[in-house]
């Protein structure tokens, strides 16, 4: 199976172009043979915190599940993607969703481990256990970032028969030993047939830069440095990531 690890520039609060651009990503990955796109953590809004916490209201999330399905369905490659959803508490959830090429739903995740100060003006870290679902002969789970830095959720999931599992992150070229090292240890010593698919985003995490440096990125400062290793895809982004 090919999968398709998304690069791009997410605009921040602007998710009709991001949207745009993962329709656009997933007609590339299609043409090129990929049977699924993995695109970033919250790229349907961009991975702006703070911007969110007051951009937030049920109604602007409440369709991006809807527009993911139909660019899936519209171009004939299962897709997932990150994105904020509204909890049934009132609060949001940073989330992430698996849709078939046909356009079903196949798996929502809510992340659990939340970073920093900054996610926590605009998120509530689930507490539910992670699904796994069935999707192309593969048993598929998703963590979501600073998530696969903890081990046990990605050893409990291959307990359970999880054999691929997808992570949307949103980090920079300053992270790279959560790619190159945490991820490959999680697909080493938890070994599902086929392996941990990571999108990554080019960003920065809030926690592991200065205050300066995070306030200029979340108000459109340059995106850093860093090429992509094998295996993984970023997110070029203007607000910056996490993980």
């Amino acid at each position: 199976m090919r999968i398709a690890l998304m690069q791009a520039e997410a605009a921040p609060l602007d998710p009709e172009k991001n949207l745009s651009a993962i329709d656009a990503a997933a007609a590339a990955a299609l043409d090129a043979g990929a049977e699924l796109l993995l695109a970033p953590e919250l790229f349907v809004t961009g991975y702006v915190p703070r911007s969110l916490a007051s951009w937030l209201t049920p109604e602007r999330v409440a369709e991006f599940p809807a527009e993911l399905s139909r660019i899936a369905a519209a171009r004939g490659i299962a897709v997932a993607a990150g994105f904020p959803a509204a909890r049934m508490d009132g609060g949001f959830a940073i989330a992430a969703g698996l849709w078939d090429r046909g356009g079903a739903e196949v798996l929502r995740y809510e992340k659990v481990h939340l970073w920093g100060a900054e996610e926590r003006l605009a998120f509530i870290a689930s507490d539910a256990e992670p699904r796994i679902a069935e999707w192309n002969g593969h048993r598929v789970a998703f963590q979501i970032c600073y998530d696969i830095e903890f081990p046990e959720p990605a050893r409990a999931l291959a307990a359970r028969g999880a054999d691929l599992l997808l992570v949307p992150t949103a980090i920079d070229g300053e992270s790279d030993y959560v790619a190159e090292v945490l991820v490959r240890a999680r697909a080493g010593r938890e070994p599902p047939r086929g392996g941990v698919r990571r999108s990554r985003a080019l960003g920065g995490c809030p926690a592991r830069r200065t205050d300066r440096r995070l306030r200029r990125a979340e108000h459109g400062g340059r995106p850093g440095g860093g090429r992509p290793g094998p295996g993984r895809a970023r997110q070029r982004s203007a607000d910056r990531g996490h993980p």
